[in-house]
């Protein structure tokens, strides 16, 4: 079993935990004081973390935590008032370390998961979540678009009509309303949300590692242009970042020091 460690000279105090046990690969969100708010240096630290695990042979599972009472908050809102028109460049570092991991990601959800909290877990192969957690699709309130492949993932896994009303409401949804939904596997009480994740991610490990990268490099076939998606939204969501009527709600937003996304 590994010892927290820290990634890339980024000490993880103040973004990320990370240790192993076995080949299991914890990495845990580790901004408490803004609700795991992801800023610039949060995403290349989990990119980081997730290309070095891919390329690391101890490592067979990575498992995804966030804070006992909240997965994300999504973005760091403040990073995007007055952004620069590469704003979304580490964005997008991090979500193509992501998706091109072969090994499987288990998530394991307590409380919210907001934004891109919520779409990241889209590229996970399971995800666990606890009977409070809600995820929030918060984009066009606040002035934005989808982003990470959501505007077909989310369409592909629980259809227009569903996915229309998470996008363009941006109302929460209910844990259990994410399980029958397909958003989740399993929803569980709060206390046994980890425990469980690390257990199916023991189960993975303990599986033939070239079975397991080969059969979810087979399930993952049906969208191979994923990353040009990344791309496109990315540009869109820059665009609408632009706008004045955008930049007036993020900052209105931010005057109270809220974090979402």
């Amino acid at each position: 079993m590994g010892a927290l460690h820290q990634a890339s000279g980024i000490p993880m105090s103040d973004l990320l935990e990370c240790h192993r046990q076995d080949a299991v690969l914890t990495i845990r969100l580790n901004r408490a004081a803004k609700k795991n708010a992801i800023n610039t240096a949060m995403y290349l630290a989990l990119a980081r973390e997730l290309e070095a695990a891919e390329s690391d042979p101890a490592v067979s599972v990575i498992l995804l935590c966030g804070q006992p009472d909240i997965f994300s908050a999504g973005n760091d809102l403040s990073d995007f008032i007055d952004a620069a028109d590469d704003c979304m460049d580490p964005v997008l570092v991090f979500m193509r370390a992501l998706h091109r991991v072969g090994k499987p990601v288990v998530a394991a959800v307590r409380g919210a998961a907001v934004g891109i909290g919520a779409t990241l877990l889209l590229h996970c192969d399971l995800v666990l979540a606890s009977e409070e957690t809600r995820l929030v699709y918060p984009f066009v309130k606040l002035g934005f678009c989808p982003e990470f492949g959501s505007s077909r993932l989310l369409v592909q896994r629980i259809g227009h009509l569903r996915a229309t009303q998470l996008m363009l409401l941006g109302d929460p949804v209910s844990a259990a309303r994410a399980a029958e939904w397909g958003l989740v596997n399993e929803v569980l009480p709060d206390a046994q949300v980890e425990p469980a994740a690390l257990e199916a991610a023991g189960r993975l490990a303990a599986m033939s590692v070239d079975a397991v990268r080969t059969s979810k490099a087979l399930l993952k076939a049906a969208n191979p242009e994923l990353e040009s998606l990344f791309e496109e939204e990315a540009r869109a969501f820059t665009r609408l970042l632009k706008t004045d009527a955008c930049q007036q709600t993020l900052r209105s937003m931010t005057s109270g020091d809220t974090r979402r996304k």
